[in-house]
């Protein structure tokens, strides 16, 4: 399973001036401290078709297009990014019917673009549909890394997975120190009794 956060890319070609949407959810997971988005796609003001008499129309209403016709509505969300990614998925199915779950995921997040924010707002980046269609690789598992905020100084560790297929998430995920199978779980707890961050961690690119 993938997760899509959203970007706003205020309906421009060029990328510098991207930004994670405000709404889009941050990471890591509360309870079990996986690292997530695990990428971003456009989600803001999206433009799509109208469903009359749905519960969404009756709040959001015909997105007023030139030609008057009243089929299309305007949202914003993760929800509206998340279908970026799944229309991405079925042009990679359509090329080889075989795909895998993991490979899908590997291949989306391998190709991710650079995007603004930090790793637990964009995840590995922006969607590339022309980059996850050229991915070649095939791996046995894709899991998003778990993240452990060390506790002797202020550093977050990213726990390093071996996808198979020659990929691991080395790299992937490239702004914050790596930990790999020396260091245990146990009874530690990924978080204080505090706010998930203290202010005198930095975490950002």
């Amino acid at each position: 399973m993938i997760t899509v956060g959203s970007i706003t890319d205020w309906n421009s070609v060029p990328h510098p001036d991207d930004m994670v949407s405000t709404y889009s959810s941050r990471g890591p997971t509360l309870i079990d401290g996986f690292l997530k988005p695990d990428l971003v796609a456009p989600g803001n003001r999206i433009i799509s078709l109208r469903d009359p008499g749905s519960t969404l129309d009756s709040v959001f209403g015909p997105y007023p297009d030139p030609e008057g016709t009243g089929e299309y509505t305007e949202m914003s969300g993760t929800t509206m990014a998340a279908p970026m990614v799944a229309g991405t998925v079925a042009l990679m199915l359509e090329g080889d019917p075989e795909l895998t779950p993991a490979t899908i995921d590997a291949r989306l997040v391998g190709s991710a673009e650079v995007a603004p924010g930090n790793t637990f707002q964009r995840g590995a980046g922006r969607l590339s549909v022309a980059g996850a269609l050229a991915e070649k690789p095939v791996v046995d598992s894709a899991d998003s890394p778990r993240v452990l905020l060390d506790g002797v100084c202020c550093e977050l560790l990213v726990e390093e997975i071996d996808w198979g297929g020659g990929w691991s998430s080395v790299g992937l995920w490239g702004d914050l120190t790596l930990w790999s199978d020396g260091v245990l779980w146990g009874d530690v707890a990924i978080w204080g009794d505090g706010a998930l961050w203290s202010d005198r961690v930095e975490y950002g690119d």
